[in-house]
């Protein structure tokens, strides 16, 4: 549930006037489950929503109707954001880190991880969507697809590595043979599907073998049962199927 005490951000304005928009007024469950909006509503409840947009409505005098109203934030200032330090960046990192494969971890999937190390209060799950907008701009993170994955550091031009003169340089060979875990992946997921397309080509070919074995069986047999057919007619017509024979 919601907290109702809390006064609605900009941006959880903004979520709600937009998931309107789409989804239409009294489709508050499919608004805080829609992955666009989910994020910035996650510490909203559909009673909250349904409340909101009365009283937005209202202020506008336009009852419960889907138009969109404009919003009491849009003549104020942005309020000021909550305390983000009660989630540390070090639990998200870990989170992220720990469950975003290939693809990435989406926000629901780090709230659980989180919410397995501590409670997640409808105040700390907007928390946590603020500190994983704080980490992208921070170059922690990256964003895609509404998946987090950990920033690449060998690709921020920002902080290049400092390169220790003392140091023995890395073998030429060593750093050429290295694959990361998600490369290895990707290339076993690749050999895989060319080995299914070769044992596939070789199932059609073999079928098409025994396919050819068959018609050519089926020749030899309708060549077997016509000369047995001109044999009965030679019996009982003499001479008829000479000029057969001797083409054959």
């Amino acid at each position: 549930m919601g907290n109702q005490k809390l006064k609605w951000t900009v941006e959880e304005e903004e979520a709600l006037k937009a998931g309107v928009a789409k989804h239409g007024a009294g489709k508050w469950k499919t608004i805080i489950m829609d992955s666009e909006f989910a994020e910035k509503l996650a510490g909203r409840s559909n009673v909250d929503l349904k409340d909101k947009w009365r009283n937005m409505c209202a202020n506008q005098g336009q009852g419960d109707s889907a138009a969109t109203p404009k919003s009491d934030s849009d003549s104020k200032a942005s309020e000021s954001p909550q305390d983000d330090q009660d989630i540390p960046d070090e639990m998200i990192l870990e989170a992220v880190s720990s469950i975003q494969g290939s693809n990435g971890a989406t926000y629901g999937e780090i709230a659980s991880f989180i919410e397995q190390k501590q409670e997640l209060t409808p105040d700390l799950r907007r928390t946590l969507g603020s500190k994983l907008r704080k980490l992208i701009s921070e170059n922690a993170l990256e964003k895609g697809q509404n998946r987090y994955k950990i920033k690449n550091a060998a690709t921020d031009t920002n902080a290049p590595a400092q390169e220790n003169p003392n140091a023995e340089p890395s073998p030429p060979q060593a750093r050429e043979h290295i694959i990361t875990t998600t490369d290895a992946k990707e290339a076993a997921e690749i050999a895989a599907q060319r080995v299914a397309e070769a044992e596939n080509k070789t199932y059609l070919a073999a079928e098409a073998m025994l396919e050819a074995e068959r018609i050519s069986q089926m020749a030899e047999e309708a060549h077997e049962q016509l000369m047995q057919l001109e044999e009965i007619i030679e019996q009982f017509m003499p001479g008829l199927t000479g000029g057969n024979r001797n083409r054959d």
